[in-house]
């Protein structure tokens, strides 16, 4: 899990360094691992317990998220005061808020310090709402995850040959939910594997070779991350093919993926994702105004991992701590 996480970070970096083009790809990554753990979590305790405690969802997300976020936030708010990087008052309370994936921040009120931030706010926005139907009606829950992969991308190719359904409401409806595609995908995977549907009992070559052709796959669709009705249907093949992998790989020593993806560095990176994310964009923008160090690659490359090992170590992890605390067992 940790090395899946290191390699979709990577992704993003280089995107970012304008080095690679497949930071799209990092971030399905990331939103597949993020629905299949939480969905196995929640999956888990509802098996125990007969339901889940939004309560201490909620807390577990609370201490994951916001802790790192809003110290981000704080260090952005006094580098804009300082170097004066025109970085709106509006701005910063959309990121706080969780809602710089709408359009409207977007167009009007962008910058690159938190552009990078759409992708927590498409998370956290799914999180909102699909534990509460988890909760209070498991099979609704699956319909709904059922609805977002299934039904939802063949709305969305009617309303791209009919737009009398294209506009206003349904426009909208189908613009918001289809953005949790990866996430969903992560999240019916889990339900599958869980309930034991899922059983892979290929050879370590076969599945080596199984794991490198839907690598392949994957890297050869071009695909738009924003919404077109082709990015739609490409967006959804990657989605499966990443969480055939991640499934294939998560609890058995049988690929030579698998070995990749527990090597210490890719692990480690993995460990250290959140806070990689986080505080990249400072080293990435490229802004003329920040001093050299932040735009110098052989300098704020190794100045980025720094600051993020040491966000991680002697932040991130306290918080972290207290997170424990509210998990159904230790292994979660």
């Amino acid at each position: 899990m940790d090395g899946l996480r290191g390699i979709s970070i990577i992704l993003v970096v280089l995107f970012h360094f304008n080095v690679w083009n497949y930071g799209a790809l990092g971030v399905n990554i990331f939103f597949v691992i993020s629905g299949f753990l939480i969905t196995i979590i929640n999956l888990k305790e509802y098996h125990e317990t007969g339901s889940i405690s939004l309560k201490k969802f909620y807390q577990r997300r609370v201490l994951r998220i916001l802790p790192l976020l809003y110290l981000y936030l704080i260090v952005v708010v006094i580098l804009n005061f300082i170097y004066h990087l025109d970085i709106s008052k509006i701005n910063i309370l959309g990121a706080m808020a969780f809602l710089l994936d709408f359009s409207y921040f977007r167009s009007h009120y962008f910058t690159w310090f938190t552009g990078h931030l759409w992708s927590l706010a498409v998370e956290e926005q799914f999180y909102l709402f699909i534990p509460l139907i988890f909760k209070f009606n498991y099979k609704l829950f699956v319909s709904t995850i059922f609805f977002i992969i299934i039904i939802l991308p063949i709305i969305c190719l009617l309303q791209n040959y009919f737009q009398a359904i294209n506009y206003g409401i349904p426009y909208y409806f189908t613009h918001f939910l289809i953005k949790f595609q990866s996430i969903a995908v992560g999240c019916l995977i889990a339900i599958l594997t869980f309930n034991g549907y899922l059983n892979y009992k290929f050879s370590f070559w076969g599945n080596s070779i199984i794991n490198f052709i839907a690598i392949f796959i994957i890297f050869y669709i071009n695909y738009d991350p924003f919404f077109t009705i082709d990015a739609v249907f490409k967006n959804l093949l990657v989605d499966i093919l990443i969480a055939y992998i991640l499934v294939t790989n998560i609890s058995t020593n049988n690929s030579i993926l698998y070995k990749i993806l527990n090597t210490s560095i890719l692990s480690f990176i993995g460990v250290i994702s959140y806070s990689i994310y986080m505080w990249n964009p400072i080293f990435t923008s490229g802004e003329k105004k920040l001093p050299l160090i932040f735009n110098y690659a052989p300098i704020s490359i190794p100045l980025l991992l720094i600051i993020s090992t040491a966000s991680y170590f002697l932040y991130e992890k306290k918080f972290l701590k207290l997170k424990s605390k509210y998990k159904l067992s230790p292994t979660h």
